[in-house]
């Protein structure tokens, strides 16, 4: 029983996490399409340069991949919901449980009904200052990242990053899309060593590694 309920606690909060990410994913991909619509429309096609229309090309994909999280969310969702109700009559029916176990449980549940509610921040850990900085997605078919920086934290479009591992460095990124509390970023393929880049990844503006 003690095994269950953990396992339980476990499953809620891999839920949780998949279900926030992709809230945000998709609020970041749809401001971010509708930016470049814009664009695309005011300067028209043949205005673009060539890393531009690359650019346009990686943007459409995202769009695509985040139709698709679109539909990973709400099933997501489902599971998560169904899984909550299911939860607290086991909860509630146990007779012995940790007290801290119990309160972690609580804390869980919360979190989960938050993000469900959309009222929740998510999992990202968004960075207070540049020193902050991390990868929080990836694409390795776009060879494209999310870092958890953004506008407030004094990110610019075309600002470089170094991506560092155990003070290691092992890649650079060159920021494209810059919002509030997130920016896209380019891999640099040719700066990439062996090692692939990962979530949670550091990131350090290239001029102060």
């Amino acid at each position: 029983m003690k095994d269950s309920r953990e396992e339980l606690l476990k499953t809620i909060e891999q839920l949780t996490e998949s279900v926030a990410l992709a809230n945000a994913e998709a609020d970041f991909f749809r401001q971010l399409y509708q930016e470049q619509r814009l664009r695309y429309e005011a300067l028209g096609v043949d205005a673009l340069t060539a890393d531009e229309k690359r650019l346009q090309e990686r943007v459409l994909a995202a769009v695509k991949e985040a139709y698709q999280c679109e539909q990973k969310r709400r099933e997501s969702a489902k599971a998560l919901e169904i899984l909550l109700a299911a939860s607290e009559d086991l909860i509630r029916d146990a007779q012995q449980l940790n007290p801290q176990k119990r309160a972690e449980y609580e804390v869980a549940v919360r979190m989960a009904k938050s993000v469900l509610e959309g009222r929740g921040q998510g999992s990202i850990p968004i960075g207070t200052s540049l020193k902050d900085g991390k990868i929080v997605d990836l694409n390795g078919e776009l060879k494209t990242v999310v870092i958890n920086l953004g506008k407030s934290q004094g990110v610019k479009e075309g600002m470089p990053f170094w991506v560092i591992r155990n003070e290691k460095v092992i890649g650079r990124l060159m920021v494209v899309i810059v919002r509030e509390q997130l920016s896209a970023a380019l891999v640099d393929l040719s700066s990439v060593d062996k090692t692939n880049l990962k979530v949670g990844d550091r990131v350090a503006v290239a001029a102060e590694k």
